[in-house]
């Protein structure tokens, strides 16, 4: 639990500068053209990263080396500084090819951008494709880490990603665009630089080595292949989204793009952090297979979950123009913005519970080296999430897009859950299901509450300024979420008592201030 809340506290710090990111983008440009093209510019780039090594280079490596340096700790790292070579040669020949056809690329991803915008696209892909090599070399150290049970530097990289990013934007008001994509560089070198340092204090050392036939690197990559299809069915997706959001009114891919960052805040925090954090566990358990702790420590996690992330998709739902308002309402970005940002946000939320639970299942297949199952579960998810974006983006425009999402996350976790009852005996128990209805009940009362409040607010606060916004928003958010523990503790709900424990701990301090204040 200590890796999860370290990377979730972590995780929060970083989506709060991705938010402060997003704010003077938005502040800057607005939800128009020059927004769409940077946004786009980083489609090529992720989709040879994305696919090729994130999550799939974790998902195998953390397993197999795990076990392999408990056993060997000198073949272990001889083994992840070849994987660590051939990744980063194998990258660097990609982006090379891809250098040098990035026009033809650009014009193939983005086919409803003007001339002006395929300019400026291609000038910032072609300074970002450094970011597919340096995110190589630095996911290989995130997995090195995550293997080490260390966490810090690896919760620390994406802050420093983020800086860099910022530092960007502040330089392309003075010195032009392309300081955008300088700023990405940057940052993904900052996100590598520090890992990198703390894998050298965990006692590995870098070695100039390719051994091919090793056992332990063809393991690895073996492994990475379903998983590598797997995450390409995830980024043709938002290729494809791309394309059709470009043929739309301009605007629609940062409006895309801003609405999935602000619920992956929560996504990241309650979906990501945790999986990573549970994985090696999760695999040490798979290792000597008990399933009933196998499943009692997974079905641990899928509750406390489901006790944060439903209430939260609840005032994200409901409060979802405060939000986008406070968030990014300033400077260039418009009311209209504004509005198509939060019915995104809205669409999207919906879907935040599928999203948050997805990660940590698949974590379950991979902890017994099962990378298929989630592969067939994600090509299934592709194909409704393309093929319902494609029917409703011609009468719902870019919310079409946004519900197709959210209904393909839920399909995708479906299957998961279904395939993962079948394959290793997974149980829901009768109490989980005890403990949903009452989290539903608890959210839904919550709904009301907030509804009314915010009905109540509208009339005596100025909304037309961001004080009166943020106090809409505050009040509204506190006073819903207060009504939803009380209920939750009426319910005897366990995930209760931490919250209990942080205030009994706050009011005996207090006290002790009070009575010291009285003392003197």
């Amino acid at each position: 639990m200590g890796g999860a809340i370290l990377i979730s506290v972590f995780s929060v710090f970083s989506k709060i500068l991705g938010l402060v990111r997003d704010r003077m983008l938005a502040h800057m440009f607005g939800a128009g053209e020059i927004l769409d093209a940077y946004f786009a510019s980083f489609k090529i780039p992720d989709l040879i990263f994305n696919t090729l090594i994130l999550g799939a280079l974790a998902s195998a490596f953390v397993p197999v080396f795990v076990k392999l340096n408990k056993k060997d700790n000198q073949q272990a790292i001889v083994s992840s500084n070849s994987i660590f070579n051939i990744i980063v040669a194998l990258l660097s020949i990609i982006t090379l090819i891809i250098f040098f056809n990035v026009s033809f690329f650009v014009k193939f991803l983005v086919p409803g951008f003007s001339v002006s915008q395929l300019q400026i696209t291609t000038s910032l892909t072609k300074i970002m494709l450094l970011t597919i090599i340096i995110f190589g070399a630095s996911n290989v150290m995130s997995s090195l880490l995550n293997s080490y049970k260390s966490y810090f530097a690896y919760s620390l990289a994406p802050i420093f990603y983020n800086l860099g990013i910022i530092i960007g934007i502040v330089l392309s008001k003075f010195y032009g665009l392309e300081y955008l994509a300088w700023g990405v560089v940057s940052g993904a070198l900052m996100h590598f630089l520090i890992q990198f340092i703390a894998v050298l204090r965990h006692g590995w050392k870098y070695k100039f080595v390719f051994h091919f036939k090793d056992y332990y690197v063809k393991r690895v990559f073996s492994l990475m292949i379903p998983r590598t299809i797997g995450l390409a069915t995830g980024q043709i997706s938002q290729v494809i989204i791309t394309m059709i959001a470009s043929t739309l009114v301009s605007g629609s891919i940062a409006v895309l793009t801003f609405g999935l960052n602000l619920e992956s805040f929560i996504v990241s925090i309650f979906g990501v952090s945790i999986s990573i954090a549970i994985f090696p566990i999760l695999s040490d358990l798979a290792e000597g297979y008990d399933r009933k702790e196998f499943n009692q420590y997974l079905m641990g996690y899928i509750e406390k979950v489901c006790f944060y992330v439903i209430p939260l998709s609840v005032i994200m739902i409901l409060l979802r123009e405060p939000i986008v308002r406070i968030v990014l309402g300033s400077g260039n970005f418009s009311w209209a913005n504004t509005y198509a940002t939060a019915w995104v946000l809205g669409y999207f939320s919906f879907s935040l519970i599928f999203q948050c639970l997805i990660p940590i299942l698949s974590r379950a297949f991979y902890a017994f080296e099962n990378t298929a199952i989630p592969v067939i579960a994600s090509i299934v998810a592709l194909i409704v999430n393309v093929g319902l974006a494609y029917i409703l983006h011609r009468t719902m425009g870019v919310y079409g897009i946004a519900i197709a999402f959210s209904i393909s996350n839920f399909v995708n976790l479906i299957i998961l859950l279904i395939l993962l009852v079948k394959k290793y005996q997974f149980t829901i128990s009768k109490f989980f299901w005890k403990f949903l209805f009452k989290i539903l009940i608890a959210s839904l009362t919550m709904s009301f509450v907030i509804y009314f409040v915010e009905k109540f607010l509208s009339f005596g606060l100025n909304m037309s300024k961001a004080i009166g916004v943020f106090i809409h928003l505050t009040l509204s958010s506190i006073l819903g979420l207060g009504i939803y523990v009380i209920i939750c503790f009426m319910f005897k709900i366990k995930e209760v008592d931490f919250i209990s424990h942080c205030l009994v701990k706050f009011e005996k301090s207090l006290m002790k201030i009070v009575s010291r204040n009285n003392y003197e």
